[in-house]
């Protein structure tokens, strides 16, 4: 009665594998697509820390074109310098300011 069992347990191993179906055969296991959302994540982390140190760094002072035209207008302002499209305002206080130029 061995040998019979032991055939059976010899055909079971040779069947052929069946075919994948889903994501497991499109992608060529599962990992892939986990491994594909935790990179996604990683790079938003990234990019959102990134972002959160850079304004915290270095904040923003930009002022509209209206408003250093009424802080010429008024006195206010002691230098402007025009670098393409930025405009850096230096008060008489010794704040610097940056405004863009109209388009």
């Amino acid at each position: 009665m061995a040998p019979a069992s032991s055939k059976k347990s010899k055909e079971k191993k040779s069947a052929a594998p069946k075919a994948r179906r889903g994501a497991r055969g499109l992608f060529g296991g599962p990992s892939f697509l986990g491994n594909l959302i935790t990179t996604i994540l990683i790079f938003l982390f990234l990019m959102s820390a990134y972002s959160i140190v850079e304004s915290l760094i270095k904040p923003s002072t930009t002022i509209p074109i209206s408003t250093v035209a009424s802080d010429v207008i008024g006195g206010k302002v002691k230098s402007i310098t025009v670098s393409g499209d930025s405009l850096d305002i230096t008060y008489t206080d010794d704040v610097v300011k940056t405004s863009q130029k109209d388009p």
